[in-house]
């Protein structure tokens, strides 16, 4: 009869050393495509995102959602309207603009799964009803009730007068515990800082743009004002009057 060879402690310790070892060769590399297909899916919802912005422009005569809306609601009062609740109703899993949103929330397209710094949850003031809204932020210079008519800035934008619609950004990952919550508003790299919020690999967000592509910008701590007033701030150079 064999006998059976135990294993001494040094050979234990050998054994050990090496799966410590693999570990931390492997850990970084699982944590890098998680990260990764956070990222991913972060683009996806921004793609979605897109093409309902863009059905909703086929819907209203080509006009950009407002960041907020002033519409008149039948059962009551007018109420005003966040640009989330004016695309809702196009993506998968959404409701309509008229729906109550008290105590709500919107469809996930809206909610980033790379958010590892702020609690998803975030509650809109609209009118004695509350509406929770996702962690990505709409330009508001693309038209905002608040601030329109005094404020030009704020005209509502017609999709066909966007002169570069490749490079004018719309929605951005945002750091949606800010006073601005549902929007931004970018003119410069401190207003940069302020708004978005880089919570994807390289310090970079997830950023769609007008024509309806999502991608990563990076480094945006690094980035040129010039290339930020290129991204963000739309009507700069009269880019979409």
């Amino acid at each position: 009869m064999k006998k059976i060879h135990d294993f001494t402690l040094i050979e234990l310790l050998v054994v050990v050393a090496i799966i410590a070892i693999l570990a931390s060769l492997l850990l970084p590399s699982l944590s890098r495509a998680r990260d990764m297909a956070k990222t991913a899916s972060c683009i996806s919802n921004l793609k979605q995102q897109g093409n309902a912005i863009m059905l909703y422009n086929s819907d209203n005569n080509g006009y950009m959602p407002l960041v907020q809306a002033n519409i008149f609601d039948w059962n009551g009062p007018s109420k005003r309207r966040c640009w989330i609740q004016l695309i809702e109703s196009y993506v998968a899993g959404g409701r309509n603009p008229w729906a109550r949103y008290k105590n709500l929330s919107p469809a996930p397209v809206f909610f980033c799964p790379g958010d590892k710094t702020h609690a998803q949850v975030y509650t809109y003031s609209n009118y004695g009803s509350t509406l929770t809204a996702g962690n990505y932020m709409y330009n508001s210079r693309l038209g905002d009730y608040a601030g329109y008519p005094s404020n030009q800035n704020y005209k509502p934008r017609l999709i066909s007068r966007c002169k570069s619609p490749s490079t004018s950004a719309t929605t951005v990952d945002g750091n949606c515990q800010s006073l601005a919550r549902i929007k931004f508003d970018i003119s410069s790299r401190d207003s940069l800082l302020q708004y978005v919020d880089m919570r994807h690999s390289s310090k970079g967000a997830n950023t769609l743009f007008a024509d309806g592509h999502a991608q990563t910008l990076p480094k945006l701590t690094s980035m040129p004002e010039a290339t930020i007033w290129k991204y963000f701030w739309i009507n700069h150079l009269n880019n979409w009057p």
